[in-house]
């Protein structure tokens, strides 16, 4: 029997490790049940090994659940990131391919183009990544959003930061809709991408697994 797990995520800037933090991992939500998808049957971590099959380099990760929060993480991705060049709003894609119970685990990714990836935070939203530039200030940006074209405004707001603790400051921007809305008030997902190769608002990969299992 050949069993296939997919486990899909879009990256974040503190994911692709690119804010200034400690440590870099990627965040697994709690509905998702990852100890499942690794194998984890005691404790509280194991190391894996994932294969590149593009360039046949194998990378050793860890899965770790801690022990306060409970939180699922997947740690020790940066050498991966870095070799491909990924950034916020790209995604990584783990495979977990078992053959008459021989298990192996492969990683490939998707790199994104020509995009704005937004983060909402109270309502509005911090620029994790800007590959158009300045232009996106200057004018009303007309995508795409289930069928229905949106105008969008972004305009500058605040310099601040994320939360009171945090080391950094950012700028911050409003994005207002048609009738004086705010963006936030259509999409209610904390990351909203912007694709410019389609000229359209796309979904932010947040969790999602695939399983096919063939006899």
């Amino acid at each position: 029997m050949i069993d296939t797990r997919i486990y899909i995520k879009s990256l974040n800037a503190t994911e692709a490790g690119e804010s200034n933090t400690n440590d870099s991992y990627v965040l697994i939500p709690k509905m998702f049940d990852a100890s499942a998808f690794f194998g984890l049957t005691t404790g509280n971590k194991m190391f894996f090994n994932v294969l590149d099959p593009e360039e046949r380099v194998t990378y050793n990760l860890r899965y770790e659940v801690t022990s306060k929060t409970k939180e699922q993480r997947i740690y020790m991705l940066g050498a991966f990131c870095r070799k491909k060049n990924l950034h916020a709003g790209d995604t990584i894609c783990i495979e977990h391919l078992t053959i008459d119970d021989q298990s192996s685990f492969i990683i490939r990714y998707r790199r994104m183009t020509n995009i704005v990836l937004l983060q909402k935070l109270k309502g509005d939203y911090l620029i994790e990544r800007n590959d158009i530039g300045n232009s996106i200030f200057q004018h009303t940006l007309q995508l795409s959003y289930v069928g229905k074209i949106i105008n969008i405004t972004l305009s500058y707001k605040y310099h601040g930061k994320k939360r009171n603790d945090s080391p950094d400051e950012f700028d911050f921007y409003e994005a207002k809709v048609e009738k004086e809305q705010n963006l936030s008030e259509i999409i209610k997902d904390q990351y909203v991408i912007l694709d410019f190769n389609q000229m359209s608002i796309i979904p932010f990969e947040k969790t999602t697994e695939y399983r096919i299992t063939q006899e």
